[in-house]
């Protein structure tokens, strides 16, 4: 008779209990979905705000690309009002062969090794930002995936 039971018999009820455990089943569910859906957030944003870096160097290195190669073309006609004078009077001189030569290696082919060094350089460096930013990526939905089997079990 529940009237003859005192409050500490009621507490300690089978069905007090199972009613206990539920509850505290469901807590803690939430809390783990609720972590999850955090966590799952915080990587998306992550991953947004990567994407828009990524998106935000790729305009700034295409501005840069094409600033560069408009500045490459003012020097090569700069170079060549420059140069067709010189090879004029050199090829004057009694050695015009060997100091024309000398000159253009200065001149127009050193410029233009260091030019190719930097852009080698510089595909290597955004061939490296591709493959972590893949790899970053990969790592985030691997750990979304082992979250997802963990809270399915």
């Amino acid at each position: 008779n529940k009237e003859d039971r005192s409050p500490e018999q009621d507490f300690y009820s089978p069905e007090s209990l199972l009613r206990e455990g539920k509850e505290a089943g469901h807590r803690q569910a939430a809390l783990r979905l609720r972590s999850y859906e955090d966590s799952f957030r915080n990587s998306i944003g992550t991953m947004v705000q990567r994407e828009a870096d990524s998106l935000v160097d790729d305009a700034l290195a295409e501005g840069l690309g094409e600033c560069a190669k408009r500045r490459a073309l003012q020097e090569a006609r700069a170079t060549a009002r420059f140069v067709n004078p010189v090879l004029n009077a050199m090829e004057e001189e009694q050695h015009g062969q060997d100091a024309i030569l000398n000159r253009l290696m200065e001149q127009l082919l050193w410029p233009h090794v260091e030019r190719r060094r930097v852009e080698a350089g510089l595909a290597l460096h955004q061939r490296r930002f591709a493959h972590a930013a893949q790899r970053t990526i990969e790592e985030t939905v691997g750990c979304c995936r082992r979250r997802e089997d963990t809270y399915c079990c």
